[in-house]
């Protein structure tokens, strides 16, 4: 299951994503849950500095001053860096 929260902030708005995975067994048993909740504040504000900080080129700015990820963030997993 997947949330996504918009987070309103005077530098721009930005999604939150959170939600859950769940692993069942062969059974159908639940065996684990691994949850993000999308109200955590210390989770909001690590994602707003890496948006507008160190994360910043992978995300593209609205008309309306949000925040978005790129489109070929895909792409850019896959190209060389040179270091």
């Amino acid at each position: 299951m997947t949330q996504r929260r918009v987070v309103a902030h005077p530098e721009g708005d930005f999604d939150v994503y959170g939600g859950a995975t769940v692993l069942v067994g062969p059974k159908g048993e639940l065996r684990y849950v691994v949850a993000k909740n999308v109200l955590n504040a210390r989770r909001t504000e690590r994602q707003r500095r890496f948006v507008q900080g160190r994360g910043r080129v992978l995300w593209n700015v609205e008309k309306d001053d949000r925040w978005i990820p790129r489109r070929d963030l895909f792409e850019l997993l896959h190209q060389k860096t040179s270091r």
